[in-house]
């Protein structure tokens, strides 16, 4: 698949920090290409924690995309989590650094990963979501 692998990895936790064992995390985001696939399931996918809540979500690197003539939306992943006992949380993850960041009305700075080298080329980070 065209573009840069990214590893994103975590926690899902409670709100009193505790690991939350085999939520579900749901991914979707647009292509290298900045192009969702609405009529089939490429870029976007179900995954579980495992049982001490850790996660680990390979995916690509997105881009931002044009969504407007002079305006674009940030390089995001769409993630909505589940778990028996809480409430569904639907947000995204966001790019450090992407310059449609401060013009985004969706984009939190707590919402913002760092990605640094990873092996062959990759990118990996990680971030801890709290139901």
């Amino acid at each position: 698949m065209e573009g840069t692998r990214l590893v994103v990895s975590g926690r899902v936790l409670n709100t009193r920090c505790e690991p939350i064992r085999y939520a579900v995390i749901d991914a979707w985001q647009c292509d290298a290409k900045g192009v969702y696939d609405n009529d089939g399931y490429r870029m976007r996918g179900k995954l579980k924690t495992d049982g001490k809540g850790k996660y680990e979500l390979t995916t690509i690197l997105p881009p931002p995309y044009k969504v407007g003539p002079e305006r674009y939306r940030p390089a995001h992943i769409h993630l909505k989590l589940s778990a028996p006992g809480s409430k569904i949380l639907t947000t995204q993850l966001y790019f450090d650094g992407d310059k449609w960041n401060a013009v985004d009305s969706a984009y939190r700075k707590s919402l913002t990963i760092a990605p640094a080298s990873g092996p062959n080329g990759s990118k990996k980070a990680s971030y801890d979501f709290h139901l």
